[in-house]
């Protein structure tokens, strides 16, 4: 793994370019936000566990669930992966999601939660197929138990978005996990990207995130967006009520759920 004085140079280096208007990695935007500032302070509470896993190591690693105050907790080689915190946050993406009529796409399962949401939408609304990707085997499994009427693919996201066909997914929601340093509280970005390279989206698909910001999507990324083509872009700040500890990646009372039409 990386240290700890490694991954602090990366992320001061990154708030110094972002402030002097620099890209990321493949000339993408930093972060989703105009003032990276607000970010540091999770960004520093990454320093201590880093982040450098391959995707082998990732999917055969043995999640961790632990219930302690009204709280449920999912932890991986000793990264809080999810918590039950963010729920308020996951009914806001999966409401997003379903608004769609054609088939939904989530990557991340995590503790399920928004894909519980996502299937409690179906009594209200019409939408397709749900589809899960999830790259971890226990939790790929734990979603088929959970979801059986659902499409659960154990695999990367980045391989399976190879097979997808243009206009396939009228909904997709991202709240995947970085395994690599660059992409913490920002694999969103990539992710985006991916999906516009591969030409994914078509006119009308909803697109929603797991967004690392507290304050908008920032500028640069909207402007990034507004270059793909995008109908619209939106987001609604959802209020969610933090565990009294210290949370690994994150330390505010809300986050920004994006609203993208394509």
């Amino acid at each position: 793994m990386l240290n700890a004085v490694m991954m602090g140079g990366f992320y001061l280096d990154s708030i110094r370019r972002m402030k002097n208007g620099g890209k990321g990695p493949d000339d993408l935007p930093l972060y989703m936000t105009d003032q990276p500032e607000l970010l540091r302070r999770t960004l520093n509470n990454r320093l201590g566990i880093g982040a450098h896993f391959d995707n082998r190591t990732w999917r055969l690693g043995q999640p961790e669930l632990s219930n302690a105050g009204g709280e449920q907790l999912l932890t991986l080689f000793g990264h809080e992966v999810m918590s039950s915190f963010e729920t308020p946050y996951m009914r806001a993406l999966a409401e997003i999601v379903t608004r769609t009529r054609g088939n939904v796409l989530n990557i991340g399962y995590g503790l399920g939660i928004v894909d519980r949401f996502i299937e409690e939408f179906r009594s209200t609304r019409t939408f397709g197929k749900h589809v899960i990707v999830e790259l971890n085997e226990s939790l790929a499994q734990q979603a088929q138990i959970d979801f059986p009427q659902c499409t659960v693919i154990n695999d990367d996201w980045r391989a399976y978005l190879k097979q997808v066909e243009p206009g396939q997914f009228g909904g997709i929601v991202y709240d995947g996990y970085p395994l690599k340093p660059d992409e913490i509280h920002r694999d969103g970005i990539e992710f985006i990207n991916t999906l516009f390279e591969l030409g994914i989206p078509c006119p009308g698909t909803i697109l929603t995130f797991y967004a690392d910001t507290v304050d908008s999507l920032g500028n640069e990324f909207v402007d990034y967006l507004k270059s793909k083509g995008v109908q619209s872009i939106d987001q609604i700040q959802v209020k969610v009520e933090r565990p009294h500890r210290s949370v690994q990646y994150w330390d505010y009372d809300h986050f920004v759920a994006p609203i993208i039409t394509c």
